[in-house]
C-alpha cells in the first residue's frame, strides 16, 4: 500500500509537469495548492467519516474561492492551452490526494482516525500562507 502511495505521487509529478507546459505558474500553483488538500479532506470525509464544523466549511469555501477567480475567459487567450492545463492540474490534484489517502490508510491505526483531515488541513494552511 505504501508503494502504491509512492507510485501515485510519482504520477502526480508527471501531471504537474504536463500542466505547467500549458499553464502559467501564476495560475497553476494557487489552484493546485488549494485543490489537492481539498480533495484530501474530501477523502477523509468519505473514507474515515470525518466531520467539519460550520466554521471549518466556511474556511474551506473561502479558501477555494480566491484561486478559482484566477480562471476567467480572458485566461484562454493568455495560456497556451487552458483546457489541457486545467485537466492536467485536476489529474495532479487527484493523484496527489489519492497519495495522501493511501498514506493515511497505511498509518490510520497508528495515528488515529483524524489523521487525514489533519494532514489535509495542515497542507491547506501551508498552501494559503506560503
Amino acid at each position: 500500500m505504501a508503494c502504491a502511495g509512492a507510485g501515485t505521487y510519482l504520477l502526480t509529478l508527471v501531471f504537474k509537469v504536463e500542466a505547467l507546459k500549458s499553464l502559467d505558474a501564476a495560475v497553476f500553483f494557487p489552484l493546485y495548492k488549494v485543490s489537492r488538500p481539498s480533495l484530501a479532506i474530501l477523502f477523509g470525509l468519505l473514507l474515515f467519516s470525518e466531520t467539519f464544523a460550520a466554521r471549518e466549511w466556511l474556511g474551506l469555501g473561502l479558501g477555494l474561492t480566491i484561486p478559482l477567480l484566477l480562471v476567467t475567459r480572458a485566461e484562454e487567450g493568455r495560456q497556451k492551452n487552458l483546457t489541457r492545463g486545467l485537466a492536467m492540474l485536476a489529474g495532479a490534484a487527484l493523484t496527489g490526494a489519492v497519495s495522501i489517502a493511501l498514506s493515511a490508510v497505511v498509518f490510520h491505526e497508528h495515528l488515529g482516525p483524524r489523521k487525514l483531515v489533519a494532514v489535509g488541513l495542515s497542507v491547506l494552511t501551508v498552501a494559503l500562507l506560503g
